[in-house]
């Protein structure tokens, strides 16, 4: 399961790493609170991948999904929120799927 759940945190950060610069070259209302949110999430999706092992790591990883839909309702042009919040959505589902399969894939090999 940490392989799986890791691999879907690292592309969120990278992810997120790329949305800031994108998002600083239009003209966002709050780029501030946008800043903020993204180097908020960016820190605990690594605080969640480094505590994988436990069930913090999980409940983390699952704050860092709900941080993407605020990432998402702080940018303004309707364009680039809807496609946040559609990254927001793929990323979620393949949350999802990397926490089920990987105690599913850890439960056969025990």
């Amino acid at each position: 399961m940490r392989v799986l759940t890791s691999s879907v945190l690292t592309f969120e950060i990278i992810l997120i790493g790329l949305l800031v610069p994108t998002f600083f070259a239009f003209d966002l209302e709050n780029k501030n609170a946008f800043t903020l949110v993204s180097i908020f999430t960016i820190t605990l999706a690594i605080v969640a991948m480094s505590r994988m092992k436990s069930n913090l790591g999980i409940k983390l990883g699952w704050s860092v999904q709900i941080l993407l839909f605020v990432l998402g309702g702080l940018v303004r042009p309707a364009f680039f929120m809807g496609v946040v919040w559609i990254l927001a959505v793929i990323f979620t589902i393949l949350w999802f799927l990397a926490v089920r399969l990987g105690r599913r894939m850890d439960t056969q090999q025990s």
